[in-house]
């Protein structure tokens, strides 16, 4: 049995494999049943998506792999540094453990081809040995292909952008960028701190500081992009890099890392960690060990430098954004997080570092205790602002179809095949409802790129009725649209509490976050199932939205807040059991 594994960049039907005679195909991108329905009758044999394989069972096998080495690396603090860096891994163990029991169905025989040098290609060497080989790019495609890496990267993000990530890259623990900060500050009040690496965290918890204005805050971010908000006079920011420590011992390192050495042996049990390490998956922990320890080091002298109340977070997914809560932990400081997106599929595989998440809707706290399995007593109902208005019942009349593009390839999305799927048809809707249709970009694309691709896919009468657009979300865009159209995108909630009717494509979304089936079961989106039934959404739309703003909005009273503030973990935890 000959298989060829096709990388997300590549396309099975270019390069030297697709002249070859293959018995199954595996890709490794996102595609739609339409376009590996055509790949399979071009070459003759069946092709399958990796992510469609994708089933709950591997969800809780990930888990599984996450609390075997729990409370293992434990540092001086009390801080568990294997639970912290597991999110640098997670979604290649995930990877690791749908391509084992997929790869468990092949015959011994199997003789497995892969189209490029890839994460994928080494595990699966790994498990077959000799019986994998892979496609040999010429000099020049392989010198084009770095050339276009760093040329999208260069176009993805501004100059100030890609100097945040060199600084992360290559100053993890502030070494350089302490030297050019400014001097530490001291407080006299209490305040809360509010750690942050990215702007949507810091303005999701700042919505929150402007409920409570006589409480004061102290911002504290991790990068530039964190601070690059504006806040309410009780919120102020400072830097993290101005409590950087100049010095460091390699004490705590070197006995942190004789437990690691341990624990890699350990490890043996479980063939998908055991993979991962062969493969050298854990080759950076050491490193992630030291920036970690010196980040700690930098937020312990935040609190002795302030009076710290509680402490409140935009993200708990960020281990450096992590490490204060569980410093106020082991202080008995009181500890509240909140997502600045609708979901976080990150709760499936770790548990909350905070004693209070906050769900902003019923929506959230349905998909934390029941998707994530998180204790239903950690979990309070509490959104920041007034109650939302009921949506309108029809907008037949309004506006243009409004598409959410998304960064796809995060995830492994193949844009152009996507865009094939959508536009088209979307196009056609235009032309015969005589609207237009406008591509909305996210921060994270190019808008060169993703025109590119449109212009690939369209004929020329459909191009003229395409807008792309950047730049933020307004209510004066939103009042222009007739619907929405998105993949899994979280914007479907903003739409549905302004009252646009917005459709979920839910045959190209990542499987195993579920992000689309929860926004359908609260109505937040129409769940659509193939590219056929763009044509029908019309009809769709005369049934009215479904969605109860009490399900997409739960707003939090200020005293309630207060009193999860107020510094006192039992109290806290008294609030989320209700």
């Amino acid at each position: 049995m000959n298989i060829l594994v096709v990388h997300s960049q590549d396309s099975p039907l270019d390069g030297q494999w697709s002249r070859a005679k293959w018995d199954m195909v595996l890709d490794l991108g996102v595609a739609g049943g339409s376009s590996y329905q055509d790949w399979a009758r071009m070459l003759n044999c069946p092709v399958y998506g990796l992510n469609a394989m994708h089933r709950a069972e591997d969800s809780k096998r990930l888990r599984e792999l996450m609390k075997f080495a729990r409370g293992k690396i434990v540092d001086d603090y009390g801080l568990d540094w294997w639970d912290l860096n597991s999110v640098f891994f997670y979604q290649q163990l995930d990877e690791i453990i749908l391509l084992t029991r997929v790869a468990r169905e092949w015959a011994d025989s199997t003789q497995i081809t892969v189209t490029r040098p890839c994460f994928q290609g080494s595990v699966l060497r790994a498990m077959f040995g000799q019986r994998v080989s892979t496609a040999e790019p010429t000099a020049w495609s392989a010198a084009a292909a770095r050339v276009q890496h760093y040329g999208r990267v260069l176009k993805k993000f501004s100059v100030a952008q890609l100097g945040e990530i060199l600084g992360d890259k290559y100053d993890p623990a502030y070494s350089l960028r302490r030297r050019i900060a400014a001097n530490p500050e001291f407080t006299r009040n209490s305040v809360v701190l509010v750690p942050s690496a990215y702007a949507n965290a810091s303005k999701m918890v700042a919505a929150y500081a402007r409920m409570v204005p006589e409480q004061e805050f102290l911002l504290v971010a991790t990068r530039r992009s964190g601070a690059l908000i504006t806040v309410p006079p009780n919120v102020r920011i400072v830097s993290l890099a101005s409590y950087a420590p100049d010095k460091r011992s390699n004490r705590e390192v070197e006995s942190l890392l004789k437990k690691w050495l341990a624990l890699l042996r350990d490890m043996e049990v479980f063939p998908e960690l055991f993979l991962f390490a062969e493969i050298g998956g854990f080759q950076e922990f050491p490193r992630m060990l030291a920036t970690g320890l010196a980040v700690r080091d930098a937020w312990s002298r935040v609190f002795e430098h302030h009076d710290i109340s509680a402490v409140f977070s935009g993200d708990e997914g960020n281990p450096y954004v992590c490490v204060p809560m569980l410093l106020a932990n082991q202080r008995g400081i009181a500890t509240v997080s909140v997502h600045h997106g609708a979901l976080d599929g990150r709760f499936r595989w770790k548990s909350p570092a905070a004693d209070v998440l906050l769900a902003k809707s019923r929506m959230e706290a349905d998909y934390l205790t029941r998707i994530c399995a998180v204790a239903p007593d950690k979990v309070v109902l509490g959104a920041p602002g007034p109650p939302l208005n009921a949506p309108t019942a029809s907008r037949s009349g309004v506006g243009d179809i409004l598409v959410f593009s998304e960064p796809y390839e995060i995830y492994g999305g193949r844009t152009e095949v996507i865009y094939r799927d959508l536009l088209p048809p979307l196009c056609r809707l235009a032309h015969q409802e005589r609207r237009r249709v406008v591509l909305k970009l996210h921060p994270f694309e190019s808008a060169r790129e993703r025109r590119r691709f449109a212009n690939n896919i369209l004929q020329e009468q459909d191009q003229a009725v395409l807008d792309i657009i950047s730049g933020p979300l307004t209510s004066e865009l939103l009042s222009r649209t007739w619907f929405g159209v998105t993949v899994q995108s979280t914007v479907v909630t903003e739409c549905a509490v302004a009252g646009i009717p917005c459709f979920l494509c839910g045959w190209l979304a990542e499987r195993s976050l579920e992000y689309a089936q929860q926004f359908a079961k609260f109505g937040a989106g129409v769940l659509l199932t193939s590219a056929d039934e763009i044509a029908d959404i019309p009809q769709r739309l005369a049934a009215g939205s479904t969605a109860s703003p009490d399900d997409l909005w739960s707003p939090l009273s200020p005293d309630t807040l207060r009193v999860l503030l107020n510094g006192v973990r039992e109290t806290c935890a008294a609030v989320a059991a209700g």
